[in-house]
C-alpha cells in the first residue's frame, strides 16, 4: 500500500515549526510546501538548491529563511534502518532549533538536546501510527 504523509509539528515554547514529509513523490512535496513557503525558496527547493530531490537521497532536513524546519524522508518508516535515519533527520532538527536559540551543543547543554530530541521523535511517531 502507498502511503504519503505530510504534517506540521509545533513545538510550543519555540518558535519554529517542522513541516514533516514522509513517503511522497516530488510533486506532493512540492504541493505540501507551496502552502507554507515563499516562491522564491519553492524555486530553490525545485532547483535542488536547497533540498536534493533526487530519488538517491533518502531524507533532508532543511531550515527555511521563514524559519519552518522541513524534514523530508523519501520512503515510509518501517525498518530499523528508517528508524535510524529518522532519528538522524530528527537531531538535526534539534540543532537547528537550538542553534536560533543560541545553545550551542556543549556539556551543559546536552541534556536540553537530548530531551528535544526524544519530544520530536515522539511526536513524529505518535502522528504516523494514528
Amino acid at each position: 500500500i502507498y502511503k504519503y504523509m505530510n504534517f506540521i509539528t509545533k513545538l510550543g515554547a519555540f518558535h519554529n515549526d517542522i513541516l514533516i514529509s514522509i513517503n511522497d513523490s516530488n510533486d506532493e512535496f512540492i504541493a505540501f510546501i507551496t502552502q507554507h513557503l515563499q516562491t522564491k525558496e519553492i524555486t530553490q527547493i525545485k532547483k535542488g538548491e536547497v533540498m536534493n530531490l533526487k530519488p538517491y537521497i533518502d531524507a533532508r532536513t532543511w531550515e527555511s529563511n521563514e524559519g519552518f524546519v522541513i524534514m523530508r524522508m523519501v520512503n515510509d518508516i518501517k525498518t530499523p534502518y528508517d528508524i535510524g535515519m529518522l532519528a538522524h533527520e530528527c537531531l538535526h532538527i534539534v540543532d537547528y532549533i537550538l542553534d536560533s536559540c543560541n545553545t550551542p551543543y556543549t556539556e551543559d547543554t546536552k541534556e536540553v538536546y537530548t530531551h528535544h530530541l526524544q519530544f520530536i521523535i515522539t511526536k513524529i511517531l505518535t502522528e504516523i501510527n494514528k
